[in-house]
């Protein structure tokens, strides 16, 4: 299956894409594999903060259980 991340900046812009094809058989399995990939192309892109937007409202709340946004620690911040 195939799955695909979109960032945007302040402005609703477009910054990257990535897609990917993953191994999955769930629809939850696949809104986390989306999650995660998203996660990981925005550390590679050297993103310090993200806002995480999902149709799956589950997969969104464990990530990010109390508020909704995520801080990418990579050791370098400071």
């Amino acid at each position: 299956m195939c799955t695909a991340a979109v960032a945007r900046n302040h402005l609703s812009e477009v910054v990257w894409v990535q897609t990917g094809r993953l191994a999955f058989f769930d629809i939850l399995c696949g809104e986390a594999a989306a999650c995660c990939l998203a996660l990981e192309a925005a550390k590679r892109n050297g993103c310090k903060f993200i806002i995480v937007e999902s149709d799956s409202k589950k997969e969104v709340d464990n990530i990010t259980p109390d508020v909704g946004v995520v801080k990418i620690m990579d050791g370098t911040d400071d």
